[in-house]
């Protein structure tokens, strides 16, 4: 099981002190085409947490403008995440594509997932193209996780599950890249048993 430490910082812009989780399993097809991709973690005290996502990915696909759209089928980069694993189960999935357009659900596995309630904030994104690479940031307030999951209140020692993914279905060449290995026969990044441990510190 992958582990990476997550810092508490005070300010966003302190995003760059967070350690490396670099998506550099790929699985499932045989074509060569393994995109550099990192993920940082932070949790901005009092605030949610900030996640980064970076692909040095030139070939883009970007065609998906539907909020909770199948941006997978794009270039995409995805953070699925259980904030009280001690508690539930279930976990929240964000994917986004260079467009910014954001998939955002929460439930136990593939099946049974649901949009999130109107009432919460959704995760805030921030994207930015380059022509050596593409990159996302995604904010998840505090609130929102309190509403999902019943916490709002982490400390050093808490330890989340989650994993980062990298993706294309239908982009020139399809890709599936992960932080954590998942082992099944066929791709599929919903299964949480092979999430690996985000430990604050």
């Amino acid at each position: 099981m992958e582990r990476c430490e997550i810092p508490t910082v005070e300010r966003e812009e302190e995003l760059s002190r967070a350690p490396i989780a670099r998506v550099d399993c790929f699985r499932w097809t045989d074509n060569g085409y393994t995109p550099r991709t990192e993920a940082q973690l932070v949790l901005v005290r009092r605030r949610g947490f900030l996640v980064r996502l970076t692909s040095w990915e030139t070939a883009r696909r970007a065609v998906c403008r539907v909020p909770d759209g199948e941006v997978y089928r794009d270039s995409c980069m995805e953070f699925f995440v259980n904030f009280a694993p001690e508690k539930t189960g279930d976990y929240l999935n964000l994917e986004v594509n260079p467009l910014g357009t954001l998939h955002a659900k929460y439930g136990p596995a593939r099946a049974g997932r649901r949009p999130l309630p109107p009432e919460l904030e959704r995760p805030r994104v921030k994207t930015e193209q380059q022509p050596a690479f593409w990159r996302a940031e995604l904010f998840i307030p505090l609130a929102t996780i309190k509403g999902l999951f019943g916490k709002a209140d982490f400390a050093p020692g808490d330890v989340l599950r989650g994993n980062f993914y990298k993706c294309g279905d239908d982009a020139a060449f399809p890709h599936y890249g992960m932080w954590s290995p998942v082992l099944t026969e066929s791709p599929d990044f919903h299964r949480p048993e092979y999430f690996g441990e985000l430990a604050l510190v």
